[in-house]
Order: structure tokens, then C-alpha cells, then sequence
């Protein structure tokens, strides 16, 4: 335990949002070499000889961050530990199983779109899933470049938290497919599923608690329609047009409702402010999840 703290404890510290805060961690958890064998009085005279700050900023900010960094811990232990028993990266059956209830949050990413211009939005949301939503997530997709654009950020994402396991991210085939896709075989695990494409992605949506859409054409359109049917709370992201947009723009429920959630749903029709809304919806519904009469 000891050895793998030490081990994830630089790419907490790293993803801290503010330099000052780096600086305080650095100087809490002593993971430079700078600093290593100097107890913490040393370590604040260094700081504050450097410029960084002084001992009453350290003392007023040191809880704060160090809780921070503390729920990243929790975070990533619980994922290594909740999927530690993960099963072979490839499985081929011929129809889903029936819902894992594991308190995670698992989201179906729908999404399909021309070209590479919102490559970046999708990467660096699949990272956001995993590295700022406070629950422990399983992603999905089918085999379209856009969905595994996210699923493979989600993935490689977890890899540098030390969280990684082949479950965070499923990426879903039919055997009858035969169009050519970037799959990796090293990231996540693929699952072959036979029969007619809209079975297929029925029984996909059925396991899933979230859609997210990115861009889209008429089958993205179908699984959003599928996604209502089942009870799938649909969030789509605007802002990358096709499918995405048209549900956005119709969607008078999210848009209208709760104030709280409201705000982040138009966000999501902004091209920089489309993760942050996302990650806010996702919070909400699994907070709604987690208290809903089902759940207990």
C-alpha cells in the first residue's frame, strides 16, 4: 500500500489546478527530490526562500489541499480495488448479461462525426471522466473512431493514475462487423455480440445510466430515441453539431428545469465550456442515482 501511494501520489499533485497549491503539496507530501529527508519546517523555509510563499499561506491552505489530494487517493484505490478481478480483455458472448450494480457510473458514448476537428473535445473529455468526476466510472462505446477517441482517453487516463484496468472501458462489436477501425487491443476490453444492429444497441443502453453524444448522424439520432425508451439520461453535447445539436437545441426539459442543472446543460452547447457541464450533469445524476428509492 505504502509503495503504490508513493507511486500515484506525483500525478495528484501534478493535476493540481493552481502552481501555488503544487508548491504546498510538494511540500506536505515530500515527493521531489529536493525535498526528501528535510522535515516540514526545512521544507517551508525553502519555499518561501524561493518565492513561492511564506509559512502563514503554507499553514492557511495546507488542509485544503491536502484533503484534495486525499480524495484522489480514495478515488483511485477504490477503482483499483473495485475492478481488480477484471476479466479477460476480450470476451466474445452472444448477449449481454444483466446489469452490474456496482456503484459506478456507467456511460454509453455515442458519438460519430468527420474528420479530426473535435479529436481534442473528445480526448479530453474521456480524460475528464476519469480524472474529475468524484464516482467510479465503466465507459462504453461501439467501434465509430469518435467513441473510441473518448473510451482510449478514459483509459489512458487511468493508466497514469495508476487506476487502470481493462473494465473502465468497453468497446462493444458486432460479429458480423467487418469495417476496419484504430482499435487497440492493449486499452480496455472488447466484447463481440452477435445479431441485428439495434438489438445490439438495446442491449448495450440497458447496462448504461448515462449517453453521452458528440456530433452524430441518423444512428446516433436512433440510439438517443433508444436511450429515452430505457430510462438513459441523454447529454448531449452541442456544441459538436450533427445529432448532438439537434438534441440539445429540441431539449426544453434540461435546458428549462432545475436551475442547478440548467446552467450546465446550455454550457453544453459551448465548445469550452462543454466538459464542465458535462461532468456537473454527471455528478447530478449520480447523486440522484445514489439516493433514488431503487438504489437503497
Amino acid at each position: 500500500m505504502a509503495q503504490w501511494i508513493i507511486d500515484t501520489l506525483p500525478a495528484l499533485i501534478d493535476r493540481l489546478p493552481e502552481q501555488r497549491d503544487r508548491w504546498i503539496a510538494q511540500i506536505a507530501f515530500p515527493m521531489h527530490e529536493d525535498f526528501r529527508g528535510s522535515g516540514v519546517g526545512e521544507r517551508i523555509m525553502e519555499a518561501d526562500r524561493r518565492g513561492w510563499f511564506n509559512e502563514r499561506y503554507y499553514w492557511n491552505h495546507r488542509n485544503r489541499v491536502a484533503e484534495h489530494i486525499a480524495a484522489g487517493l480514495r478515488t483511485a484505490y477504490l477503482l483499483q480495488r473495485r475492478y481488480a478481478d477484471a476479466a479477460d480483455p476480450v470476451q466474445r458472448r452472444p448477449r449481454l448479461a444483466g446489469p452490474a450494480h456496482d456503484g459506478s457510473l456507467r456511460i454509453f458514448i455515442a458519438a460519430y462525426y468527420e474528420g479530426s476537428a473535435w479529436d481534442p473535445l473528445a480526448a479530453a473529455l474521456g480524460a475528464a471522466l476519469m480524472q474529475r468526476l468524484p464516482v467510479p466510472v465503466r465507459v462504453s462505446s461501439m467501434a465509430s473512431k469518435a467513441a473510441l477517441t473518448v473510451g482510449y482517453a478514459v483509459a489512458e487516463q487511468a493508466r497514469s493514475m495508476n487506476a487502470y484496468t481493462p473494465e473502465l472501458y468497453t468497446l462493444y462489436r458486432r460479429t458480423e462487423s467487418r469495417r476496419a477501425q484504430p482499435i487497440l487491443r492493449f486499452l480496455g476490453r472488447t466484447e463481440c455480440l452477435s445479431g441485428d444492429i439495434n438489438q445490439v444497441r438495446r442491449d448495450i443502453l440497458s447496462r448504461c445510466d448515462a449517453m453521452i453524444v458528440i456530433g452524430g448522424d441518423d444512428g446516433t439520432a436512433y440510439e438517443t430515441r433508444l436511450g429515452d425508451d430505457l430510462g438513459v439520461a441523454v447529454l448531449p453535447v452541442g456544441a459538436t453539431g450533427g445529432a448532438a445539436y439537434t438534441r440539445w437545441g429540441s431539449d426544453t426539459t434540461l435546458r428549462d428545469g432545475n436551475p442547478a442543472t440548467a446552467a450546465a446543460f446550455r454550457d453544453l452547447g459551448t465548445p469550452c465550456r462543454a466538459i464542465n457541464g458535462t461532468i456537473a450533469l454527471l455528478d447530478d445524476l449520480y447523486r440522484r442515482l445514489q439516493s433514488s428509492p431503487s438504489q437503497s
